[in-house]
Formats: structure tokens, sequence, C-alpha cells
């Protein structure tokens, strides 16, 4: 049985699961785009679980890089923005010229000077794109990166608590939690702050709770953790296509909390298969995860310049298409546009240091 590994060290688990749960992301987003094109409700819509899958591994990847070390508050926030922001910058700017020039290939982006600012900002704002004006529509001019504006929040809340001893740093991350969470439902209702309003929040601190106790879990069998992960998948996908009205937490958030655990463990006892292509996907999942709305509307524009009605078996076709081109579209982003750019962020900012590890990476 291999050794339980040590804090900071690469665990090809991870990446395995951000390669899933990005083209999870690309599969719902495709659907949405069959149901609004050919107004076609046949194929399941699910996918967004990915987020819950990220926001789970993005907690356990903040404890399992800093436990036992001495990271100082500002290196911990300037790593994270070298990480997170020059692609999304560079790709929200495009997609704001995109809305300007070519203003219905976007659909759900218009140009907007102060959404475009805030948006850089990471700081959520009533899209105008959309009429409606509640929490739901405060995303970014790039509207997957809602996520990273949470993100954002929670690298906030954890860079604080690396002010205190690390033993209550679990327990200080959930107080803050709590308090972002009561503050939006409440007497920050009906603002743009009520966006940090949802119990995914628990799904950070259930990342850093799985981080704080993966050396007491129980060893299992290989296979045993393999039914717990494929479970736990099921149940996501299921969830997500069914949502019932009950907490986000308790039906995606625990299910990926599950399937994280499941694929350390079987990565923990050596029996992990060595599946380079998932590997790469994961190394590539936040371009793919950052640039398949591009993909997806300009295979939209594609099927209708070839006359491919979207009806239930071309739609089929439509989504898998999208999968595929935006697998591949993300992996020549992350090549040619997101690694050079974290390298010179890097020599500009951290005196040459290298780009954080894949497995340091916080977010999709």
């Amino acid at each position: 049985m291999t050794s339980v590994p040590k804090s900071g060290m690469h665990l090809s688990s991870l990446q395995y699961l951000r390669g899933i749960a990005a083209l999870a992301v690309v599969y719902f987003h495709a659907v949405v785009q069959v149901e609004q094109v050919a107004n076609i409700r046949e194929l399941p819509m699910s996918g967004s679980f990915g987020v819950d899958i990220f926001f789970v591994l993005s907690g356990f990847v903040m404890w399992w890089t800093t436990r036992d070390r001495k990271v100082g508050i500002g290196d911990f926030l300037v790593k994270r923005l070298i990480r997170i922001a020059p692609l999304y910058w560079v790709l929200t700017i495009f997609a704001a010229m995109v809305a300007l020039f070519f203003g219905d290939l976007l659909r759900s982006t218009k140009f907007d000077l102060p959404h475009l600012g805030f948006s850089l900002l990471f700081l959520p704002y009533w899209n105008p794109a959309v009429a409606a004006t509640n929490a739901e529509v405060l995303t970014p001019v790039i509207v997957p990166g809602w996520t990273l504006n949470t993100e954002m929040m929670f690298y906030a809340v954890f860079a604080c608590a690396l002010a205190v001893r690390q033993t209550l740093r679990p327990l200080f991350v959930a107080v803050l939690l709590a308090l972002v969470y009561v503050s939006a439902k409440t007497w920050l209702s009906g603002t743009t702050a009520a966006f940090y309003g949802t119990d995914r929040l628990a799904e950070f601190l259930a990342g850093i709770v799985l981080a704080c106790t993966i050396r007491r879990i129980p060893r299992l069998s290989p296979g045993i953790w393999a039914v717990a992960g494929l479970g736990a998948f099921a149940m996501l996908f299921w969830m997500d296509l069914e949502r019932p009205s009950v907490s986000q937490f308790i039906v995606l958030g625990i299910p990926a909390v599950i399937l994280l655990c499941a694929a350390l463990q079987i990565e923990i006892s050596g029996h992990l298969p060595d599946l380079p292509k998932l590997s790469l996907l994961g190394d590539a999942s936040y371009s793919i995860y950052l640039s398949h709305i591009f993909v997806i509307a300009g295979t939209r524009v594609a099927a209708h310049v070839v006359g491919l009605d979207l009806g239930m078996a071309n739609g089929a076709v439509f989504v898998l298409l999208a999968l595929v081109v935006s697998s591949v579209a993300g992996i020549v982003v992350h090549r040619t546009i997101e690694l050079p750019l974290l390298k010179g962020m890097n020599r500009l900012l951290r005196g040459g240091r290298k780009p954080p590890a894949a497995a340091e990476l916080g977010t999709s």
C-alpha cells in the first residue's frame, strides 16, 4: 500500500477530477444552447455540478498547499491573483470586444463599460444582457466567471485565516463564511452582495475538512472506494438533473466531497490508473472552463451555416462536437496563452519564480 501523501505533493486524482468537472460544465452549457436555439428538452439537463466539484477541490487545495508551511497573507493573495487573473482578464476583454462588434454571437453578454470594469475586478454586477434583477443574474462578461467571483471571496477569507494558528484555521474559515452568508441573506439582501448568499460556500469548508482528515480516514479496499466514487458521481448527475428544492450543499456538495475522497483514497492505495489524456484535460481545465463559451457560440454559428437543425439527434451531435472542440481549444489556449501568461506574470511579480505546480492550482 502506498503511504499517505504529504501536503503539497502532486495528486493526479485532483487533475482527473478537474478535467471531469470542466467537461461536465461544457456539457451543461451545450445542452442549454440546444434548448434555447431549438427548444428541444429531451437531452439530460445536468452538468452544472462541475462547479460543486471545483469548489470542494478549491477548499481542499488551499489547505493542502499551505498546511505545515509558513505562508504570508500577501504572498498567498499574490499567488492566487497570478494564477487566476491573467487568462481571465484576456478572455474577458476579448468577450467584451466580441459583444461590441458582433453583438448577436454571445447571447449572454452585451458591451457595457461598468459591467466590464466590475468583471475585471471579480465583483458581482448586474448583467445588462438579462432583464431580471436578482442574484442569479449577477454574472460577469464571461458568464461562467461568476464562480471566480466566489473563489476570490473565499481566497480573501482563507488569507485572513492564515493569520491564526493552523489548528484554528478551519473554525476561523467556518465563522467568516457563515458571516458572509448571513450578511448576504439579511441586511445585504437586494444588493449585489446578495450574490454571496449561497450555501455552496459550505463546499469550500468541506474541502478544507476533507484535507484535514484525509490521513485519518479508514483504509478500505480500492474496489469499495471505486463503487463509492461512481455512486457519488451518479448522485451528482441525478440531483443536478432533478434539482430538488433543498440545500445544494446537501444534494451536490456532499456527493462532490465523497467523489473527491474516493479518488484520493484510490490514489493513496496505489491503484489510481495512469490516464495521461485525462490528466492533460485537468491541466487545461481552467482554459477549457473559460474558453468553452466561445467554442459553443462558434459551433452554434457553424451549425446554422451548414444547415444543421438542432433536433434531438442533431442536438446530441452538437453537444458531442462542443465537448470535443472545447477540449481541443482549451488545451491550445492552455499551452499558447495560459502558461506563457503565468510564466510572464511570475517573472514580473515574483522575481522569476516558477508558476504554481499543477497540484497547487486552486480553481478549475
